[in-house]
């Protein structure tokens, strides 16, 4: 596997998560190559509990009863996700709503790559 790997967590993964969290995590990349997402875990509380993927400009709706979901954002909940996505864009959001329903869970846990052709690239987390 080519560039850094970085881990990315809930809070207190593998604890239970805290309940109340919003959090957001933004991710970008030099122009060349993809970041690799591989989802490792994810449990959270079914239509309580979700994590966004999303383009760096979309918009995301925490906290109503219907989300905006669209092609610039992914949305997970429950135990269901797929175990690879690759993205193109250079920068993107990856934001963990935690809501006050349910008792949580572990939460969530991916690796983030740079699939990269030189392997000198790296990614930046902030």
């Amino acid at each position: 596997m080519q560039g850094d790997l970085l881990n990315l967590t809930s809070p207190y993964y593998p604890q239970q998560f805290p309940l109340f969290q919003d959090c957001t995590w933004n991710v970008s990349k030099p122009s060349d190559g993809v970041i690799k997402i591989e989802f490792k875990d994810l449990q959270a509380g079914l239509n309580y509990d979700e994590l966004y993927i999303a383009r760096q400009n979309a918009t995301i709706v925490l906290d109503l009863d219907e989300s905006i979901v669209s092609n610039d954002v992914l949305m997970y909940t429950g135990t269901q996700y797929p175990r690879v996505i690759l993205v193109k864009e250079s920068e993107l959001r990856v934001v963990w709503d935690a809501d006050y329903w349910t008792e949580g869970g572990r939460g969530f846990w991916m690796e983030l790559s740079l699939e990269s052709s030189n392997g000198k690239e790296f990614m930046s987390l902030k």
